[in-house]
């Protein structure tokens, strides 16, 4: 009995020191996605309690080694990626849920982040960022003259657009730390909820009045000259824009597959249409997503029966 007692106690601080060297790792190479595995594997086989516990020394080891910024930025990983994911795990939550829960929490612990370092240390961030990012927008300016674009108006509209490109950086991050830990969680026998397969990836029916919506904003505010609203619904719109943009590429994805073709080739293939498209008419992947969601399409199997998506 004693030594079943002890059990979780033994692999919290293996998963601890797990986490530290994982958290090493990043810091010199910059890859930082593993840093949440250990975490999640703590929440999902000995509760949050043992999670936390996990955080806490992993990031004290970071400060005592990094330093106190790496080691609270850890800390803040750590809570968002792998503390609420593995409370939302514990409760039952899917995939997609989980998914949000993280992003949504990385964004509020950046967000607690950068005001505490403006607090305590007077330094900040977001500032230093965006004018080394001005910067670099005035150097290259040639770059941007051909298509008729200043560097104030680039500017002005990355800040206009900067909330929901946040959004979009937090929820790209959260989907690869799921992916990885379930990928690696699964061959420990700690399975994560099962992602759909990319083929059949499809935004919910409120997201056609959340676009129309958008839309709807868009047009109010260029006739009434308001800021706000403009600003509102461009982030609104760049959202929709982002989410049929990937139910598009999800659906030609499907369909090559249903063609016969291999993963490898169907993938090689969309990459380069979706870049050919990208670079030239970029309103069509995210017009053919809206149009492709209200018609319900789905993939189907070549003729001959050939090709089931996988």
């Amino acid at each position: 009995m004693p030594s079943l007692r002890a059990r979780p106690i033994v692999e919290g601080a293996l998963l601890a020191a797990l986490a530290a060297l994982l958290g090493l790792a990043s810091f010199y190479t910059g890859f930082g996605w593993p840093l949440a595995i250990p975490v999640l594997l703590a929440a999902r086989r000995h509760g949050a309690r043992s999670a936390a516990l996990v955080t806490v020394v992993a990031s004290g080891l970071l400060v005592l080694w990094l330093g106190p910024l790496a080691g609270l930025a850890a800390f803040g990983f750590l809570v968002a990626n792998g503390l609420t994911g593995g409370w939302a795990l514990r409760r039952g939550w899917g995939a997609a849920a989980c998914v949000g829960l993280m992003a949504l929490a990385f964004l509020a612990v950046t967000a607690a982040g950068m005001g505490a370092a403006d607090l305590l240390w007077h330094s900040n961030f977001w500032g230093q960022a965006w004018r080394s990012f001005a910067n670099e927008v005035t150097t290259h300016a040639a770059l941007f003259a051909p298509a008729g674009v200043t560097p104030q108006q680039l500017l002005s509209a990355v800040r206009t657009l900067l909330p929901v490109a946040a959004i979009v950086m937090a929820v790209g991050q959260a989907a690869g730390v799921y992916l990885l830990a379930a990928g690696v969680m699964g061959r420990l026998g700690e399975g994560l909820p099962a992602v759909p397969p990319f083929a059949q990836w499809r935004l919910p029916p409120w997201a056609t009045w959340a676009a129309l919506a958008a839309l709807g904003l868009a047009l109010l505010a260029h006739e009434r000259g308001d800021k706000v609203l403009a600003s509102t619904s461009g982030n609104l719109l760049l959202a929709a824009a982002c989410g049929y943009s990937v139910i598009a590429v999800a659906l030609g994805y499907g369909w090559l597959r249903g063609r016969g073709l291999s993963r490898r080739r169907a993938s090689v293939l969309l990459a380069c249409a979706v870049g050919v498209v990208g670079l030239t008419q970029w309103l069509v992947l995210p017009l053919a997503g809206f149009l492709a969601s209200q018609f319900q399409l789905r993939p189907g199997p070549a003729p001959g029966g050939r090709g089931e998506v996988p």
